[in-house]
């Protein structure tokens, strides 16, 4: 089989602010083919070790752009210096006195860890000081690699020699920032006059420091997520609201216990720290839950969700206000992950590890008020709506991430802290030019997974001239359940359209559409779907979108997308598309 001759994913993936890399081979080479990828906030996916990160899950803005977001205060940086990587993107930071310093504003109120490469210059030290709540603030040598004075309760540090004289430093703490700095010191834990190297700063959640991840604008960059999958796929998602206040912090006073409590970071959660709570029951014959409002919203479909796990007890129970929805709710096993919904609901949970459950619920309300959504404890996998039983006083389950979302289904996690938090839309599109596309012939494959396959949206991906007549190839997921096509058009006119009823779309299909003059053909996870004898190409291809020229976006999972500039034969089609 020939080389694509452009190739998105297939465990490949290179990312970066306002855009995502696809690429093509030429003899040994690699060239780059970039897809501008726009989001504008910050969205959540699940990286390669199963755990729930922010995308990027480095909080800093311009993580090492020094001369940007960043403030100076009684000090210069230089850029241009040679680095711990071997390249000239460090910094020189000096100061004009004993305070001098670099900052950058970031509120966060969790554990975290700020960690930044440095190396001495006129001065041996660096102090590190993250301001507000605990105030953590540490020195470190820069000439031994040894850390000097640790201030602030539960403040922990660490330092690596990385090479040159370079170490990376970072200090660990749980408060909310108002600031995060570095001072040139002494290695007498004494701030001074001078200046030191300094390069990839990163502030992430956690009680250690991740690998670096650069960031620019931070909001523009695309996710690739990793659930149940070792090789990534592209996640593209519609615009959704947490309609829930405070989707962590379930002790706070916007969440009301009834003949319950909850006892904050109780164990580690989902995202890999010691941040999820613990509802516990009370001694009482009662139903044993929290509830949150959400505001008002208007009647239609909804999805709740939260992420779970076992405790003393191990059913957690759905549910929503009567004055919402009467009938709707569910009960999840989390032990043997299994549901027992009402009619008027439909239910899913997905395991995300460590006993960690995400249980989802999908209602339609029936009025236009505001719901209060409800976590319920329970002792039956088959328990009535908010069934009564007799508490112990200490039993309970952990929770995490509760979320209620305006949807028919669920989508990926989205903190709020304070107030209803809005991911808006992903958006992909631009790759490739009329150098990479064949007019006259060739196939598009897309290995690729609707978000749910209830939702009967329109769809797309596209291959064309860029217009809004959409000369060229397009895919699209259409308006009826698993319904999918694959359309050739050109000269004002549909050329060939192939179609198939997918089995279930939101599970992965391997999906690819052969296009040569009177030779069209639609495979599918192996099998040839349908041909089509008669129709022209010409077409002039020059842009790949994962949109409608600039409309009905995919929203999905992409492992792979690759284009072949030559008609494949149906043995290579065939090894293609096998699952």
């Amino acid at each position: 089989m020939i080389e694509p001759s452009l190739q998105i994913g297939g465990g490949n993936w290179a990312n970066k602010s306002d855009s995502l890399l696809g690429y093509h081979k030429d003899g040994a080479n690699f060239y780059a083919d970039e897809l501008t990828f726009s989001r504008n906030s910050e969205g959540s996916y699940t990286d390669a070790n199963g755990l729930i990160q922010s995308m990027p899950y480095n909080l800093l803005q311009q993580s090492n752009s020094f001369s940007t977001t960043w403030v100076t205060s009684s000090a210069t940086i230089t850029g241009g210096q040679s680095g711990y990587d071997g390249t000239n993107n460090a910094w020189q930071l000096t100061s004009l006195t004993s305070g001098g310093n670099i900052y950058q504003s970031n509120t966060q109120n969790e554990q975290q860890t700020f960690s930044v490469y440095a190396k001495g210059s006129v001065s041996n030290g660096i102090r590190i000081y993250a301001f507000g709540g605990v105030n953590a603030n540490v020195y470190f040598d820069l000439n031994n690699g040894n850390i000097g004075s640790i201030q602030g309760a539960g403040v922990t540090a660490a330092i690596e020699s990385v090479s040159g004289g370079w170490y990376k430093c970072s200090i660990s703490f749980n408060q909310t920032n108002a600031t995060l700095r570095f001072y040139p010191s002494n290695n007498a834990n004494a701030m001074a006059a001078g200046s030191i190297y300094i390069q990839d700063a990163q502030l992430n959640q956690g009680s250690t420091a991740l690998p670096y991840f650069a960031t620019t604008t931070r909001l523009n960059l695309a996710r690739v997520d990793y659930k149940d999958n070792v090789n990534g796929s592209l996640l593209l998602e519609p615009q959704r609201t947490n309609l829930l206040t405070y989707s962590e912090q379930m002790d706070n006073a916007a969440w009301v216990k009834q003949d319950s409590s909850v006892t904050a970071n109780s164990t580690t959660s989902p995202d890999g720290t010691q941040n999820a709570d613990k509802l516990v029951e009370n001694d009482q014959n009662q139903a044993h839950y929290i509830q949150a409002n959400s505001g008002s919203f208007t009647a239609g479909s909804y999805c709740l969700s939260i992420f779970a796990k076992a405790g003393e007890r191990s059913i957690i129970q759905l549910l929503m206000s009567g004055s919402v929805n009467a009938d709707a709710y569910a009960n999840f096993d989390l032990v043997n992950g299994v549901i027992s919904a009402s009619a008027s609901s439909t239910a899913t949970i997905q395991s995300f590890g460590n006993g960690w459950y995400r249980c989802n619920m999908v209602f339609t309300a029936s009025s236009a008020s505001s719901p209060l959504g409800f976590y319920c404890i329970q002792n039956s996998p088959t328990a009535t709506r908010a069934l009564n039983y007799l508490g112990n006083g200490t039993s309970g389950i952990y929770i995490y991430g509760a979320q209620l979302e305006q949807g028919s289904y669920s989508t990926s996690y989205i903190k709020s802290e304070g107030a209803a938090t809005t991911r808006l839309a992903d958006s992909c599109s631009g790759a490739g030019n009329s150098e990479v596309f064949n007019d006259s012939e060739g196939v598009l494959f897309i290995e690729a997974a609707t978000l749910s396959e209830l939702d009967i949206t329109a769809r797309y991906f596209q291959l064309s001239d860029g217009t809004i007549t959409a000369n060229g190839i397009t895919f699209r997921y259409y308006t009826t359940t698993n319904y999918f096509q694959a359309l050739y058009y050109t000269g004002g006119a549909y050329q060939a359209v192939l179609s198939v009823f997918l089995s279930d779309s939101s599970q992965f299909n391997k999906i690819a559409y052969k296009y040569k003059a009177n030779d069209f053909a639609l495979w599918v996870n192996g099998v040839k779907i349908g041909t089509d004898t008669s129709g022209n190409t010409g077409a002039v291809l020059s842009n790949l979108n994962f949109n409608n020229n600039g409309f009905d976006s995919f929203e999905g999972k992409t492992k792979q997308l690759l284009y072949f500039n030559e008609a494949l034969s149906d043995t290579e089609l065939a090894t293609l598309t096998t699952i």
